[in-house]
């Protein structure tokens, strides 16, 4: 368990669960690769393409950034959540593809939080 700040968190449970299947789904529909995480810098393109793809129908779901439009369209609340579960997935294809696992996403996560903090505390 890691103390931060008033919050306590771990690293199990959801994040690697998430991490878990994702991680399975790309070995069966991957036939090239035998072990996941690895580091697969060839795969990194397409990942990234379609993690822009999903990003982009995302902002056509809310469709409220375009500022010059009178008449913003409903936005569907369930194919939106679906549309960025869709860019998560490929967030973790990207961050498998890197070597990493749950874990050193959290890590990594983490180490970056208290950077960020550190800058704001210092006029960044």
């Amino acid at each position: 368990m890691k103390e931060l700040g008033n919050r306590n968190t771990t690293t199990k449970d959801s994040l690697k669960v998430m991490f878990e299947l994702q991680k399975e789904f790309q070995l069966r529909v991957e036939d090239d690769i035998d072990e996941i995480p690895s580091r697969r810098p060839d795969k990194l393109p397409m990942q990234v393409t379609a993690l822009i793809g999903e990003l982009g129908e995302i902002l056509e779901e809310h469709q409220g950034w375009k500022s010059w439009r009178e008449n913003i369209p409903d936005v569907d609340e369930d194919n939106l959540r679906m549309e960025v579960i869709d860019a998560w997935k490929f967030l973790m294809n990207i961050t498998l593809y890197l070597g990493y696992d749950a874990d050193d996403v959290f890590e990594e996560f983490l180490s970056k939080d208290k950077v960020n903090h550190e800058r704001q505390d210092n006029g960044y």
